[in-house]
């Protein structure tokens, strides 16, 4: 218990209680009292049965209730203050808790020992970490929970999270983001003009999938399958899913994206999706699958949520947490489409539940043409998650390190209760809607703005060479090695041609598809004799003896039964019943 929130003269009494059930049964107290009896905050040789022998110092009731008032409201509110808009457009005050709480009375916070890793703190103190850490390049949004242990484990978390990052892990950052941008302007520079929805602005989301990746190892996770719309696409399936650049660009010079004889309609390159096997440093393999996006913005997240339910059955219970969805929204759409509601609603039901999703919001604070006063009626496009209690971390996206922390705590937190997760990576949108707008016509205070601010692999450059994690020189010959090799990618490009289909790998690698006007060596006869259908009709109208029916639905099945028997008057449902019978 980090914070000693209830240790003031009139609870001692309570807590000895509390103390006599842990005692009995160390799960009958929750998480917190768990770790508090169980440390060196509590004197276990002593115990506080005589309250003059205790060494736990008791404070007085009015400084500890104010203190725990700081606390609460800096944990409940601190996000609505914190440094999230990269543009610097939405200027936020400073949070006035001295309005909520009267703090005039106190002249030492020294009882609050280890809150927030402070040791004999000032209140300027207590409040200075607390604005570092609720009101930072973070917001963290998680009071909403209703469950207590979730809640306790999140404050705990954050409270004393440590964004340190290393050198190396820097550098592999800074590496993705030079990938990102090289890649989005070599397109823009070789095809002026194509529509790409460049995630440019938004480069984070790369990040975060990576760090995700990355996490593969540490939280065992076997297979990501991913949804996402076309914002930021091509980026995701070259750096993250590995389809190669000469691919991408042999698509942009007019190709198809299939192997010949397939006799497949094409689809444009912002749609398509893709599977791959990532090899990790630590030599394990993820599978990745990104799913087709069917162009109706968030229609992909119920197949998605589908898809992982499905790898997730054949698993044993313990495993199924191996296999995670990731789910990539616009602010815009997770927040207006209805679809998204819907399927949040299915996440907590055992029919349909797939131990927790990592959301990412993509929220380049434009829909469009339309900005988010415009668009929606509540204070983030995130809210939506509130109805499944999910945490929210909203996160400045051009702060990289920031970024990485908040999918760590993401994806622990995913692992550790199984439950539905939000990072709203607060970013731009370089462009227009697509290459060919002008958004100067429609938001021209944001544009002008854009257009003067620096790219985050500038920010993030800038930074690692000030900080002496890299010389400038070193970063110019990996830019100059990459654009060399995109070079020679698109030379390759020209005599590129698909030979096989990602989709028929792995378990779908026997897979078959007809040839056109050779149909008979693909065709098998599906049918069953009819007497194995009149004995599946027995078993679909058998009632057990013990079971009291209801006499209508007797009578349905009995009536299912005969027409089966005697072959007429087979309705729909009887035979649709009896083929699911068939196939189990």
């Amino acid at each position: 218990m980090k914070n000693i929130t209830c240790l003031f003269t009139g609870n001692v009494d309570l807590i000895e209680d509390i103390y006599k059930k842990y005692q009995k049964d160390s799960n009958s107290v929750s998480l917190e009292w768990r770790k508090f009896f169980s440390s060196e905050l509590y004197p276990q040789s002593v115990g506080i049965t005589n309250n003059k022998s205790s060494n736990i110092d008791v404070v007085p009731d009015n400084f500890e209730s104010k203190i725990i008032e700081l606390l609460n409201f800096f944990r409940s509110y601190g996000h609505t203050v914190a440094d999230l808009d990269p543009l610097g457009l939405h200027v936020t005050n400073e949070l006035e808790y001295h309005k909520h709480v009267d703090l005039s009375s106190i002249e030492s916070c020294q009882t609050l020992n280890s809150v927030l890793g402070l040791n004999n703190p000032t209140l300027d103190d207590v409040i200075g970490a607390l604005k570092a850490t609720y009101c930072g390049k973070i917001g963290y949004e998680f009071m909403h929970i209703r469950n207590h242990d979730e809640r306790l484990w999140l404050q705990d978390k954050i409270e004393n999270i440590s964004n340190e990052i290393s050198g190396e892990e820097k550098k592999d950052i800074l590496k993705h983001l030079m990938e990102i941008e090289s890649f989005e302007q070599f397109i823009h520079t070789r095809y002026p003009g194509y529509k790409r929805f460049s995630i440019e602005g938004g480069d984070s989301l790369v990040v975060a999938l990576e760090k995700i990746i990355d996490l593969s190892s540490e939280f065992n996770l076997r297979e990501i399958v991913v949804g996402m719309s076309h914002r930021g696409r091509l980026s995701v399936l070259t750096k993250v899913m590995k389809k190669s650049y000469r691919a991408m660009m042999h698509e942009f010079k007019g190709g198809t994206a299939y192997p010949k004889g397939l006799e497949v309609s094409g689809d444009v390159k912002y749609h398509l999706g893709y599977s791959s096997d990532r090899q990790l440093l630590s030599n394990k393999i993820v599978h990745l699958s990104l799913s087709p996006n069917p162009s109706h913005l968030e229609s992909v997240n119920p197949a998605v949520m589908g898809k992982v339910r499905a790898k997730q059955d054949i698993l044993s219970p313990n495993d199924k947490p191996s296999v995670v969805g990731v789910l990539v929204h616009g602010d815009a759409a997770v927040i207006g489409q209805g679809i998204v509601a819907e399927t949040l609603t299915l996440s907590n039901l055992s029919g349909y539940k797939v131990c927790g999703v990592i959301h990412i919001v993509v929220n380049n604070q434009v829909g469009f043409t339309t900005n988010p006063e415009d668009s929606r009626s509540s204070l983030y496009c995130s809210d939506i998650a509130r109805i499944i209690d999910a945490p929210v971390f909203h996160v400045n996206g051009d702060s990289m390190e920031a970024v990485t922390t908040a999918v760590k705590l993401a994806v622990e937190y995913r692992q550790k209760f199984n439950k539905d997760v939000v990072i709203d990576i607060v970013c731009y949108r370089r462009y227009g809607h697509n290459e060919g707008d002008e958004p100067l016509f429609t938001q021209p205070i944001m544009y002008n703005r854009i257009m003067k601010h620096r790219t985050p692999m500038r920010l993030y450059a800038e930074q690692l060479i000030n900080d002496k994690v890299i010389t400038h020189e070193d970063f110019s010959a990996l830019q100059d090695q990459f654009h060399s090799m995109l070079s020679e990618e698109f030379a390759s490009s020209e005599s590129y041609f698909p030979d096989q289909a990602d989709w028929f790998k792995g378990n779908w690698k026997n897979f078959r598809r007809p040839i056109p006007g050779n149909f008979g060596d693909y065709l098998s006869n599906t049918g069953v004799s009819e007497q194995l259908l009149l004995k599946l009709a027995a078993s679909l109208s058998n009632i057990p003896e013990s079971f009291n029916i209801n006499k209508k639905i007797l009578r349905i099945l009995t009536a299912r039964f005969d027409s089966v028997s005697s072959g007429m008057n087979i309705d729909w449902a009887t035979g649709e019943a009896l083929a699911f019978a068939s196939l189990l």
